[in-house]
């Protein structure tokens, strides 16, 4: 395959050579006013631009033959038969669910699910122009042999104007790692509660983050930016601080009304001391524990519009977990 793709690219030089001198010859004719060279060149351009199309297209049909066998062999070598959840010019994402394997590239690296510490969804929002152009991208957090990576998947440097097609395009992938990356943290979920013996009274996901307890054995547990699921009983929780846009409310000052808004989406003054903040570049949720924290850092740096609808779910699950937190106050031994 080697030897015709070389055998194409010279082709293809000579083509593309023999189109441009047609081009200088029909140049050359229509300046001395010489109908023959001006028809002459008219003609050796169509004739190769045409025949170097048709041998461009051959060329990147063949390449794309070879990139796909050069997969197959690569997962045949690794001995997994991964489902390709996203495959196109910027990125590639795929999982062996049998092995419980994923990787990100051809030829690099196999990760297990088992040592995904988290993920999130990476947003941010400019305007330039009166447009407005997304970013967006998946970063999962993994558990190596000395410390937790974050593996980028997703177009991060590439925009896309809101609500093209090409915003629509990579949502659609977005959310297809997302949903597969869920799939893997509920059988992580699932595990953990049968390894501990608890039930979940409630519990809520937003991307990589968890937070549920077990009113009856009076714990609760939780995944949050770079640690694994743990467990806590009720008595650790000493306090919590959410953060938006640099308002800081303590637990003294999250009533039932904050906790309402958040799970509604709405937004005011009464609450963040801005009525009119259409973007937010900063939501997170510490929560204090007794010798230890946890921090949801949902957004951080990402300008993001508060009535988009996936802010909305941000402020709906941590509206959940302040509720929850609430619960467990109450419930201490």
């Amino acid at each position: 395959m080697k030897t015709k793709e070389g055998y194409l690219k010279l082709i293809i030089t000579m083509l593309s050579a023999f189109t441009v001198a047609g081009i200088v010859i029909g140049f050359v004719g229509a300046n001395a006013d010489i109908d023959l060279l001006l028809f002459l060149g008219l003609g050796l351009f169509f004739v190769f631009a045409i025949s170097d199309a048709i041998f461009i297209v051959q060329f990147g049909k063949l390449r794309i033959r070879k990139a796909e066998q050069n997969q197959n062999e690569y997962f045949k070598q690794m001995e997994i038969q991964p489902e390709i959840i996203v495959k196109n010019k910027e990125y590639f994402f795929f999982v062996d669910k049998t092995k419980m394997l994923w990787g990100d590239r051809i030829g690099g690296a196999l990760y297990h699910v088992s040592n995904i510490i988290s993920y999130r969804k990476v947003f941010s929002t400019t305007r330039e122009d009166g447009n407005i152009y997304n970013k967006m991208s998946v970063r999962i957090f993994t558990r190596g042999t000395d410390q937790c990576r974050a593996v980028l998947i997703g177009p991060s440097h590439v925009r896309a104007r809101s609500g093209s097609e090409e915003y629509n395009r990579n949502m659609q992938h977005i959310y297809q790692i997302i949903n597969t990356l869920n799939e893997v943290t509920n059988k992580q979920i699932e595990s953990f509660l049968i390894k501990n013996k608890l039930t979940a009274t409630e519990q809520f996901a937003y991307d990589g983050y968890v937070f549920g307890y077990d009113i009856k054995k009076k714990t609760f547990y939780s995944r949050s930016e770079f640690g694994g699921l743990e467990k806590h009983p009720f008595n650790d929780l000493i306090s919590y601080d959410l953060v938006r846009n640099s308002k800081l409310m303590t637990k003294l000052d999250i009533g039932d009304a904050v906790i309402g808004a958040l799970l509604s989406g709405a937004t005011g003054a009464a609450i963040w001391g801005k009525s009119n903040a259409n973007y937010c570049n900063e939501l997170s949720l510490r929560i204090v524990l007794d010798g230890d924290d946890i921090d949801f850092i949902l957004s951080q740096q990402e300008h993001v519009s508060v009535q988009s609808h996936e802010f909305q779910i941000k402020e709906n699950f941590v509206g959940n977990v302040i509720r929850a937190l609430k619960v467990i106050e109450n419930n201490k031994r």
